[in-house]
This record gives structure tokens, sequence and C-alpha cells, in this order.
């Protein structure tokens, strides 16, 4: 999803000033997200099932994973979208594999830092932690939705560096680690596997041909609204889990 948010945003055509298209997509993002929290939370306290403090709520508005949750990929959408002018800006004075690159390295310190236990702070990583990851989305979304070629190189490394890192980690303990642990924020082992199995989903969507009804009526109507589909599935999963542990 992350990958389809970034193409899409560098595939628009549209020239927009820096402040207005940031205040467009806070608009598009946050501000429905928003709304949908208030309605969750109300319902949650309807429920008796009202289990946050004051600093949950605060960081379920600021849509950080310390919260109820879900809503923390919406953030992540935000981020990419602010990136997005990064980008273009760069590519006028860059070509792909330059930029790439310039996002291979920038990874690569993060990655560190990242071990180092930097990110561990809250503060940091909320404010900064996802911006190199999702910098280098952005740019492997452009070239593996464009280049059937980059996508099969980058299926390859991602599969070579997601068995190499599983390996590793399995001698240190003993125990296959899932990628989910490496999740918050996006570290190397959970983005190789990730990426590895978008890379094969985009190579299998390229290979499917749609029905005109099942497209125009189903796949566009998921697209179209695919951000409040998202909000409304968690009620029902909230649900769910709240009546299971009862």
């Amino acid at each position: 999803m992350i990958l389809v948010s970034a193409y899409l945003g560098l595939k628009s055509r549209k020239s927009e000033e820096l402040m207005p298209y940031l205040i467009k997509r806070f608009k598009r993002l946050v501000l429905p997200t928003w709304i949908f929290v208030s309605f969750f939370l109300l319902l949650k306290l309807c429920l008796g099932n009202f289990d946050l403090g004051f600093k949950g709520v605060l960081a379920t508005f600021a849509l950080s994973n310390y919260g109820i949750g879900y809503v923390w990929i919406i953030r992540i959408y935000f981020v990419v979208a602010i990136l997005i002018p990064l980008y273009k800006a760069l590519k006028l004075y860059l070509n792909e594999v330059h930029v790439l690159l310039i996002s291979l390295l920038l990874f690569v310190g993060y990655e560190f830092l990242c071990h180092a236990g930097v990110f561990n702070n809250k503060l940091l990583d909320y404010l900064i932690a996802y911006f190199i990851p999702c910098f280098l989305l952005l740019v492997l979304a452009k070239i593996i939705f464009e280049s059937e070629k980059w996508n099969n190189i980058t299926i390859m490394v991602s599969f070579l560096i997601f068995v190499a890192y599983a390996v590793y980690l399995y001698r240190e303990n003993g125990y296959f680690i899932q990628t989910q642990e490496y999740k918050y924020p996006f570290q190397l082992y959970y983005l190789s596997y990730g990426i590895l199995v978008s890379g094969i989903l985009i190579k299998l969507t390229k290979r499917v041909t749609l029905a005109g009804f099942l497209y125009d009526k189903v796949i566009l109507f998921i697209s179209s609204h695919s951000l409040w589909i998202y909000l409304w599935h968690i009620i029902p999963v909230t649900l769910l889990n709240h009546f299971a542990l009862a």
C-alpha cells in the first residue's frame, strides 16, 4: 500500500506550490482520520471499553503506534506525501540511479542508528525515524513499477537480504524471528520481506486481465475509497478482539 501510494503521488502531473500541496494532503489523509478516531473513541466509551488514558488518546490523534495502533499507517502515508516534492526536486538535477544510491546510503546510516538504539526514544521515533525508509520506498516504487528489469533485480536482492538476515537472527537466537519485530520503525529485515512480496505481487498484477464489471465496480470502488475502507475495518476488528477476550 505504501509503494502504491508513493507511485501514484509521483505520477501526478499537477504543478502545485509546496504549502498548498501539503495542506491538501493533510485534508485528504489526516482530517478524515481524526473524524473517524473521534467516532471510534466515542463508541469505545459507550461500550464501556475505553481503555485509553489521556496519553493514549493524544497518541492516537497524533497518529502514533502508541495509541489504538491502527491509524499510525496514515502518518506514514503523510510522510510519503511530504517526501514526494523532495524526490521531484532531486530529479531535476539527478537521474533515478543517483537518487537510488543516495537513498541507500541514507538508509545504511539509518539502519546503524536503529541498531544503536537511537530510535528507542519515542519522540525521535515519531518525528524522524520513518522519513529515511519511506524515502527509500518512494524511490523504489518509481523504478519497480515502471521497469520489469529493476523489479526483477529488486526481488532478487530483497530475497537474498531477507534469507541472510533470517538465518543470522536464527543462529543468534535459536528460533525464527518474525519480521514484525523490526517494523517499528521500519528496518532492513522487515523491509526486505515487504519489498520482496510487493515486487512479486506487482509482477503478478501486470499479468492479470480483469473483467470489465470487476474492474469498474469493485477495483475502482476499493481504490477510490481505500482510506475509509481501512478506517472502518478497525471497528469490527476491535469488536471481535473485545468479545473474544471477554
